[in-house]
């Protein structure tokens, strides 16, 4: 078990496409991936371009132990927005998503309000999570968005919503 732990300045979109079973994994409060890019200029469009990490098809994935800080300048932490395959079996486990300009964690959002072409999220759990000091702790807006287990999770001074479902389907515990 290999942790990662330090403080991670990003200046452009980290990005993941196809790969199954990733793992991405830090050692919780001690490992900090910050945006240090342009500050996000409030355009819908632009928004994809000012996210921390964008997972373009990662059916599988486990995400452990990050704090994903935007700084109060980009517009979204983490963006779960795939065209390749289909993200299933996701894992999110003891991170914050925080101080993002508008959606800390967007699931199929393509902030522009377009037709959606994406595959879905779906069957996913996150558990022991932090969304907080932003416009929306997590958006999910698309039909094909369902069945996310959130357990053990904190929203805090989120301006708008904590969790904002146009369509998904989820549950909440604890």
């Amino acid at each position: 078990d290999k942790r990662t732990n330090g403080t991670y300045r990003v200046t452009k979109t980290l990005a993941i496409v196809k790969s199954v079973g990733c793992a991405v994994i830090g050692d919780g409060a001690n490992t900090r991936v910050f945006w240090d890019g342009e500050t996000w200029d409030g355009k819908a469009e632009t928004a994809p371009a000012h996210s921390l990490f964008w997972s373009d098809g990662m059916p599988g994935a486990a995400f452990r132990g990050i704090h994903w800080d935007c700084n109060y300048k980009a517009a979204t932490a983490f963006w779960h927005n795939s065209f390749t395959l289909f993200e299933t079996d996701l894992v999110h486990e003891v991170e914050a998503f925080s101080n993002c300009l508008d959606i800390a964690v967007a699931i199929d959002t393509n902030h522009t309000g377009e037709p959606h072409l994406e595959k879905a999220t779906a069957e996913s759990h996150w558990t022991n999570l932090i969304f907080e000091n932003s416009k929306v702790g997590i958006s999910l807006s698309y039909a094909n968005v369902y069945d996310l287990t959130f357990e053990g999770c904190i929203w805090r001074n989120n301006t708008q919503f904590g969790i904002k479902s146009e369509w998904g389907i989820f549950y909440v515990r604890d």
